[in-house]
């Protein structure tokens, strides 16, 4: 074995501390491995490297790896293994845990790095604060809840000693330090629009959107966008962690639309044709974690909706009206990323319960809709996965027309007309395989995707619309891009085709 320093290109590094095994490779990380722990959790200490694989290598950067976990005190020994392959460099980290381990007292948190971003966003999600001895486990949960925040492309925390404070025992007292790189949390963007599956739906017109996931270095998250062409809709929408200085989370959104629906005969409605709608809708959600590790979370909402219809070619499907609606639900979310999940499970249902006011006062009703729904991943190599979801609904049976279940088109079974399967009672399940195409630096990525849909909107005691499997599939793009996630889809039903293209997973 040769020091890192004797490689051509390579800083020098401290002799005995960073080795190497010559071989040739392109100049990428490969892989970062820890070895050695006995005690100590690997994600804590994981989160006190900054290397990380699809890094451009630099041994100067493993070095001071070495000296980031010197630094936390609980090593007697570290090491750094440095070797190159032909697909990329693997880089390992070699410990020895200190016997018996020293206690570590926090005497203050700080963040470095942060341009745009408040601290407090940060402080704000770590579980340790000055005065508390450090907790392995909780430092790993804070860390990896600064990270689901997805506004940093790099986090890492190390420790810097201070002085001790009176009355300290001896026991040693640092600072907690969280380095961070601020990353891609602002995107926009303008397109002509035509719908493939229902042109009477779409029409041709500009799409544009934006979203900043860091309003104002604040943490909070602003949505908007919409669609000009025969289909008009406009919303907007903010989510807000943390809301009051308390541990929920609460959602507001607005939408108003105004578009051209098709009518389909195999819904078995007593109306047929088109007719044009016109819906308001305002509201807000919170949802409060039940445990530490916000696995555990129940929800409460409240919104509005107001809807107008007109004939266009046909009967209008129902009599205008309004009315609010009170959502409750309760979810347990096990996966191991909720913006792009790899492994793990996701399980909760919901209650919405609503009453409308229609301009017919013999037509006035309340209704509720009860909403169950699964998911499963499951991992099959570096970033190949499998994504199983389920989801069905019940409603009463006299549910408003636009309370009932839908499906069909970009959001639900893919290669059927947007809206064209319609019921108060629904089954639906979906299949992908997702699987790499390109991998770059700096959290982007092209993935590709294959999928198959399955599922059906029926009445419940009617005889003329039963339940009946109705099937789809195809394939799709995504492009990632640090919190940013933009999917492309083509799918194709025994009916219909359609191309799509929007924000985030499926599922």
């Amino acid at each position: 074995m040769l020091l890192a320093g004797c490689l051509a290109g390579l800083a020098p590094a401290r002799a005995g501390l960073v080795e190497s095994v010559l071989g040739t490779s392109p100049d990428h990380v490969r892989s970062v491995l820890i070895s050695g722990l006995d005690e100590l959790p690997e994600r804590a200490v994981r989160y006190a490297l900054l290397v990380d694989p699809r890094d451009d290598f630099d041994a100067r950067a493993v070095d001071a790896d070495v000296r980031r976990l010197e630094g936390l005190g609980v090593f007697e020994q570290v090491r750094a293994r440095i070797e190159r392959t032909p697909n990329g460099v693997d880089v390992r980290y070699l410990v020895r845990e200190r016997r018996p381990r020293p206690p570590v007292r926090i005497g203050a948190v700080r963040v470095a790095g942060n341009e745009d971003t408040d601290a407090r966003v940060v402080t704000q999600e770590m579980r340790l604060g000055p005065g508390d001895r450090v907790n392995w486990e909780t430092l790993a949960i804070s860390m990896r809840e600064v990270d689901e925040l997805r506004l940093f492309s790099r986090i890492a925390y190390r420790f810097e000693p201070m002085e001790e404070a009176p009355g300290g025992q001896g026991i040693r007292t640092v600072a907690l330090i969280v380095d961070v790189r601020e990353g891609f949390t602002r995107f926009g963007f303008v397109w002509p629009t035509y719908s493939s599956d229902n042109p009477d739906f779409g029409g041709v017109g500009p799409v544009g959107g934006y979203i900043d996931r860091n309003f104002l270095g604040t943490g909070n998250q602003l949505y908007a966008g919409g669609i000009w062409a025969e289909t008009r809709i406009l919303g907007v929408g903010a989510a807000i962690p943390h809301a009051f200085g308390t541990s929920g989370h609460l959602a507001l959104f607005g939408a108003y639309g105004d578009q051209t629906q098709e009518v389909y005969e195999r819904d078995a409605r007593p109306f047929n044709g088109e007719y044009r709608a016109e819906l308001a809708a305002a509201g807000g959600y919170w949802r409060q974690p039940l445990d530490r590790d916000e696995h555990w979370n129940i929800g409460a909402g409240f919104g509005y909706v107001r809807s107008h219809f007109e004939e266009e070619d046909g009967p209008v499907p129902a009599a205008d009206g309004e009315g609010p609606v009170l959502v409750g639900g309760i979810s347990l979310d096990r996966r191991d990323d909720p913006a792009e999940p790899v492994s793990g499970y996701y399980a909760g249902v919901r209650l919405d319960l609503g009453y409308q006011y229609s301009e017919a006062p013999e037509s006035d009703r309340g209704f509720f809709r009860l909403n169950p729904e699964v998911q499963k991943f499951f991992p099959l190599g570096r970033r190949h996965t499998v994504a199983v979801m389920a989801r069905g609904g019940i409603a009463s049976p006299d549910v408003p027309f636009l309370a009932e279940y839908t499906l069909g088109g970009q959001s639900s079974m893919r290669g059927y007309p947007s809206g064209s399967i319609r019921g108060d009672t629904y089954v639906w399940g979906v299949t992908e395989y997702r699987f790499p195409m390109l991998e770059l630096r700096q959290d982007r990525a092209l993935t590709g995707v294959l999928f198959a849909e399955a599922g059906d909107a029926w009445d419940r005691g009617s005889d003329d619309a039963p339940f009946q499997w109705r099937k789809s599939g195809g394939l799709g793009l995504r492009v990632i891009a640090g919190a940013f996630i933009v999917r492309a889809d083509y799918a194709v039903s025994p009916v219909d085709s359609g191309f799509y293209v929007f924000l985030g997973h499926y599922f």
